[in-house]
């Protein structure tokens, strides 16, 4: 049984829901699998789930399902009452929900699962039970320094009620086991995969565009978009004639919207990224804060695009093979300079972009991370077993 706060869907925004919709499919595979999560707020979640439904999920929607846009009014009010308030996003959404948790324990008094499988990011208030495997999926990996300190110690306690913890990226992993050196032999790494797009002529591409793409309801994307266009697009203006950056990305706050121009476009929420991206000369991800994994960052790299990013962001991304598939640069006058000899030769831009369509062809497939995934699941099993034998002496 899979419970996610997320609503499962391809092609979003939100890389936790990507990375999911594969997840539930890996279940589909070898399991009778069932899903519990909250209303969907898009059309494509309603169509995510009524797909997942056809193809053989127990999709299990806990609340009342309202039109699309109610819900996501919801949601757009929650996430501003988490950021003006001061608590953060997720601390809004990490308070426990009765009627989750009652929907919880109902389906596991049914007796039919043999494992929780639990992503993490809006589900640390909840109790699971001792008697079932719990695997939890750890997204992004909080410090008690962090601003969402709150969230930080609820993330804590659900890592202690988990027989495997999954980390996507080692920084994660070692973060983890350094806050709680208790579970350091529970801990996995096991970075996602992302789908292969058929590429498209390179007619489409725009060679003065600049896109970032994230939804901006995670405070480090917020960050990486303000930066962009505060400081970086500052400097590329004085460079760069006719340079333009699109924002694509849910949730923008006013205070973004407001610092569009000319040259720069906030765009809101979008059907489908995919446009952008074709369009993009350079994919810029300017990440300076949070963990895990970025979906955005492989994204675009799957799109045969030239990226430039932080070291951060480019965490988990080797160079095993050779030169990185990637541009990283962590001044603001060197991430200009990258962005500048991308856009004016357009040879090495090419070179950079098959460099790492080839690099997430090899190492970033779906196959490898859901056979890591059946293993973690067999790992979680025996080891509680164990744990229930160890109980029982």
């Amino acid at each position: 049984m899979v419970v996610s706060f997320i609503v499962p869907t391809p092609g979003a925004l939100s890389g936790g829901a990507v990375v999911l919709e594969r997840q539930c499919r890996h279940l589909m595979r070898d399991h009778t699998a069932t899903l519990l999560t909250f209303p969907p707020a898009t059309d494509a979640e309603h169509q995510s789930l009524a797909t997942l439904r056809c193809d053989g999920v127990e999709v299990v929607v806990v609340g009342r399902t309202y039109p699309p846009w109610l819900v996501a009014l919801k949601r757009t009010l929650q996430t501003a009452a988490g950021r003006y308030s001061g608590r953060g996003v997720g601390d809004t959404f990490s308070r426990a929900s009765s009627a989750m948790q009652s929907a919880i324990d109902r389906e596991l008094a049914r007796g039919r699962h043999d494992l929780l499988h639990v992503e993490s990011f809006g589900l640390a208030g909840y109790r699971w039970p001792a008697t079932l495997p719990v695997v939890v999926i750890e997204h992004e990996v909080l410090a008690p320094s962090d601003a969402r300190r709150r969230r930080a110690a609820m993330q804590r306690t659900c890592w202690k009620q988990a027989d495997l913890v999954q980390v996507f990226t080692q920084r994660d992993a070692n973060q983890l086991r350094e806050l709680e050196p208790d579970l350091r032999a529970v801990v996995r790494v096991n970075p996602f995969g992302v789908s292969l797009p058929e590429l498209t002529a390179s007619a489409e591409t725009d060679d003065r565009s600049l896109v970032f793409v994230g939804s901006l309801a995670h405070p480090p994307n917020r960050e990486a978009a303000t930066w962009l266009i505060d400081e970086l697009m500052l400097l590329l203006r004085k460079r760069q004639a006719g340079v333009r950056l699109t924002i694509v990305g849910d949730a923008p706050p006013r205070s973004l919207r407001l610092k569009a121009a000319t040259d720069i476009e906030v765009t809101g929420r979008v059907p489908s990224v995919g446009p952008y991206l074709r369009r993009a000369a350079v994919v810029v991800a300017p990440v300076w804060s949070g963990g895990g994994l970025r979906v955005k960052i492989l994204e675009a790299m799957a799109h045969a695009k030239a990226v430039v990013t932080t070291s951060l962001g480019a965490e988990g991304v080797s160079d095993e093979d050779g030169p990185r598939p990637l541009e990283v640069a962590d001044d603001v006058d060197v991430f200009a300079d990258r962005v500048v000899e991308l856009l004016t030769e357009p040879r090495r831009r090419a070179a950079l972009g098959r460099r790492a369509r080839s690099y997430v062809e090899r190492h970033r497939s779906w196959m490898a991370y859901e056979d890591r995934l059946s293993g973690h699941y067999r790992e979680a099993g025996d080891r509680h077993r164990a744990r229930q034998r160890h109980g029982a002496a």
